[in-house]
């Protein structure tokens, strides 16, 4: 018995020798088209250092993006930012009124998205909402 063979797909299967053969069905494509032909482009490039991941589409492109830091490999020690740094820096390409104006409609679309949730409660857990906000806070033992 012969190991079964994976390297090249191309060979089918006989009676003698069962290859694994990989097609969805049993018949190769309708269009005829050749599966071991491949195309470099478009392909995927990303940033040495923050990974940012762009796709090439022309070899002019790729020498684009090689000039500004772009590899073929994925960097493995790619410094990914974490959602706020990212929003940060997006902030800080806008003007300040820009800003001023995006930071007031979130406020403004929290509060009012509060108000919903406060709308669809009880009288009763409203009361006790109240109650817990207004409260206190209990003092620890030991804390001055």
């Amino acid at each position: 018995m012969k190991p079964r063979q994976l390297h090249d797909l191309r060979i089918l299967p006989a009676a003698d020798d069962p290859r694994p053969t990989f097609f969805w069905s049993a018949a190769p494509p309708r269009d005829g088209r050749d599966l071991t032909r491949t195309t470099l482009y478009p392909r995927l490039m990303w940033h040495g250092q923050t990974g940012q991941e762009v796709t090439a589409s022309s070899p002019t492109a790729q020498q684009t993006y090689t000039a500004q830091g772009y590899v073929l490999v994925p960097p493995a020690n790619a410094e990914t930012l974490n959602p706020v740094e990212l929003l940060r820096v997006q902030l800080a390409q806008l003007s300040p009124e820009d800003q001023a104006l995006l930071m007031d409609g979130q406020k403004k679309a929290r509060m009012a998205s509060l108000a919903e949730k406060l709308a669809a409660l009880s009288s009763d857990e409203l009361a006790s909402l109240e109650d817990a906000i207004t409260a206190p806070a209990p003092k620890k033992k030991g804390v001055a």
